[in-house]
């Protein structure tokens, strides 16, 4: 980076070519370069591409692509230069600046193509040894298997506790209470033989009603629901535990941009 400054002050006091290569539009200085460059005029081109650098440098942003284009650009001109060191620094500028850039092999030679490449594994390889790695997230406690909502009211998220530990409790309690009533409709039973037919198949109809239409639905809602909230309970166990992260989006009203607050319940 530290040649790559000062070849950009040395390029400030340069005669370069004419016009205004600080404050005439990005592009059409880039044009001017790219010209140059072409052309044969070797030592303008660098005075054009040192000066965009500088502008980009000093928090100019023209766009990815521009700025991309100036700086491979820059050293593709100090490589052609044999100034190897200048032109890696100015491919590091680059992708520190833009990880995602990458070089077109089609518009410049083989050797400028395997430098860049070359700098920006190693620049990625530093980039990602400098990240540190997140805290190993942490197993779901065991009293998220309980039911009626336990798992939800430990984790502080009340409003799911109180609608799953409200669903649970109202499922049990009609199951127990239909089994309940099914074995004491069995105990006082008379003898089958006793019965009359008419009787007998509307009691055996009544059972079948409590049983089938009531007390198994309700019994395997209970259990239904018991699994889902233990699942969302470990899940929501996990999302608690990673980084917050703000999601700013743009309103449809007048008032430009606004902060979206999300909530768990």
């Amino acid at each position: 980076m530290l040649p790559l400054l000062l070849n950009v002050a040395q390029a400030q006091e340069a005669p370069g070519p004419t016009g205004e290569p600080f404050t005439d539009p990005f592009n059409d200085v880039l044009t001017r370069a790219k010209e140059a460059y072409f052309g044969g005029h070797v030592a303008d081109a660098v005075v054009l591409f040192e000066v965009l650098a500088r502008r980009v440098s000093f928090g100019e942003r023209p766009g990815s692509e521009l700025e991309a284009d100036a700086l491979i650009y820059l050293g593709e001109v100090y490589q052609s230069q044999g100034r190897f060191d200048d032109a890696a620094a100015a491919f590091r500028t680059l992708v520190e600046r833009d990880p995602d850039a990458v070089i077109n092999p089609y518009h410049h030679p083989s050797e400028v193509v395997a430098q860049f490449n070359g700098v920006r594994e190693l620049v990625l390889l530093e980039i990602a040894s400098r990240q540190v790695p997140p805290p190993p997230l942490e197993p779901a406690p065991w009293w998220t298997l309980l039911p009626f909502g336990v798992g939800h009211l430990g984790e502080g998220h009340l409003g799911a506790g109180a609608a799953f530990g409200a669903t649970e409790l109202t499922l049990g309690v009609v199951s127990v209470a239909m089994e309940l009533s099914l074995r004491r409709t069995n105990g006082t039973r008379k003898e089958p033989h006793l019965w009359d037919p008419d009787e007998f198949r509307a009691a055996v109809r009544r059972v079948q009603l409590q049983r089938y239409a009531v007390q198994w639905p309700a019994t395997f809602g209970f259990y239904g629901v018991w699994a889902i909230a233990v699942a969302d309970a470990r899940i929501r166990w996990r999302e608690d535990q990673l980084p917050a992260k703000a999601v700013v989006t743009v309103s449809p009203l007048p008032g430009g941009a606004d902060l979206r607050v999300s909530f768990r319940w």
